[in-house]
């Protein structure tokens, strides 16, 4: 349909008028990037260093300070490093699935100086070795050998 100078008059005589051109949309911010939204220990920019770092305890046993403080949660909630409880030995991470009955998370698993960060669920569980576990205080004493 094409308009001409009588059409725009006939409009007006039918009390009408030709469409508003519609308002520009006020731009969207950008969506805030998932990292920026994540917590310290996720952010962590080489885990397998910060692990390394943190088997090498200082001369009196323990994790220095400055490490810990990396890895600080809140009140309620530790990240601690545990040898293999004897009830675990020989069994994956999967039929143990201790994030569903013991409420904790495997963060790293394996010998003392070759830890694997975030290992698979097809992980068994060797004597000896070590456990790096997030959790509750009350769900990390409810573990076995605690």
């Amino acid at each position: 349909m094409s308009f001409d100078a009588r059409s725009l008059e006939r409009l007006q005589q039918l009390g009408r008028s030709l469409p508003q051109p519609l308002p520009t949309p006020e731009p969207t911010p950008a969506p805030t990037p998932a990292t920026a939204q994540r917590h310290r220990v996720e952010t962590e920019t080489d885990p397998q260093a910060l692990f390394r770092e943190l088997m090498q305890a200082s001369a009196d046993g323990t994790v220095p300070p400055h490490l810990l403080e990396r890895l600080r949660l809140d009140d309620k909630n530790f990240i601690e490093e545990i040898r293999v409880p004897s009830s675990f030995v020989g069994r994956s991470l999967r039929d143990l699935n201790l994030r569903k009955n013991f409420n904790v998370n495997v963060l790293a698993a394996g010998p003392d100086n070759h830890l694997t960060v975030n290992p698979p669920a097809s992980h068994v569980l060797a004597a000896g070795e070590l456990l790096v576990v997030m959790g509750s205080s009350e769900a990390l004493a409810g573990l076995p050998g605690s």
